[in-house]
C-alpha cells in the first residue's frame, strides 16, 4: 500500500511539472466554485491554508473570507511534534513566513475557538480522490487535526483536476474529506457506500 500512495504522489508530482497549467487562473476558477459552495457560504469559522507553490493559490479566498465577515484560521505548524495549532487572522497583512518557508498567522495572532467550534475546513492533499479520500504529503499533520474536529464540521479539499484520480482508498488512519473542489468540478461526497454527485462546468 505504501508503496502505491508513493508512486502516486511521484506521479502527481511529474504531472506538475509536465502540465501545461496557468496557476493564477485556474485557482480563481477554484475560488468561485468554492466560495459558491453552500458549505463555504454558511460557514462563520473556517480554516484555510496558504498555498505552496504547488498548490492552489488561496490568497483570494483568504482575502475574500475575511471581506465577507467570516472568522478566518490558518493553520501554525509544530514540526517537532508534527501537528499544528491554528491561528486567527483578518487579512493578509497578518501572516508571517514561518521557519520552515510557509506562510502562516503571526506569532501575536490569538486563538478564540476551540477546534471542534470550526465550522469548515478547507484544505490541501497531494491526492484526492472520486470517494473523499485523500492523500497528504506524508507528515499527517491534517490527518491529526482532523480527528479533533466537531462531528458537524464540514471538510473541502481543493486541487487541480489532476489531482483527483478513481480511488486511493486503503489506509485507516487518513481522513476524508466532504467535498472535493477542482477548477472543473465539484464532488460531493456520500457516505456509507452510496453513489456521489459531480458537478462539473460547462
Amino acid at each position: 500500500m505504501e508503496k502505491r500512495i508513493k508512486r502516486l504522489r511521484n506521479w502527481i508530482s511529474s504531472l506538475k511539472t509536465k502540465l501545461p497549467l496557468d496557476r493564477e487562473k485556474v485557482s480563481t476558477l477554484v475560488a468561485r466554485k468554492l466560495e459558491d459552495n453552500e458549505f463555504f457560504l454558511s460557514a462563520k469559522r473556517v480554516l484555510l491554508f496558504y498555498g505552496l507553490d504547488d498548490e492552489v493559490d488561496t490568497r483570494q479566498i483568504i482575502q475574500n473570507a475575511c471581506s465577507k465577515g467570516k472568522i478566518v484560521y490558518l493553520p501554525r505548524c509544530k514540526k517537532k511534534e508534527e501537528l499544528f495549532t491554528i491561528g486567527r487572522v483578518n487579512s493578509l497583512g497578518d501572516l508571517e513566513k514561518s521557519s520552515y518557508g510557509i506562510m502562516e498567522p503571526k506569532q501575536n495572532m490569538h486563538r478564540d475557538c476551540s477546534v471542534e467550534d470550526l465550522d469548515l475546513v478547507i484544505l490541501p492533499g497531494v491526492v484526492f480522490d472520486t470517494k473523499g479520500n485523500r492523500i497528504g504529503r506524508g507528515k499527517g499533520y491534517y490527518d491529526k487535526f482532523l480527528k479533533k474536529t466537531g462531528k458537524k464540521t464540514k471538510r473541502i479539499g481543493v486541487a487541480f483536476d489532476f489531482q483527483v484520480v478513481e480511488d486511493v482508498s486503503g489506509r485507516k488512519h487518513d481522513e476524508p474529506v466532504d467535498v472535493v473542489v477542482t477548477e472543473k468540478r465539484i464532488i460531493y461526497v456520500k457516505k456509507q457506500g452510496r453513489s456521489l454527485q459531480q458537478k462539473k462546468s460547462r
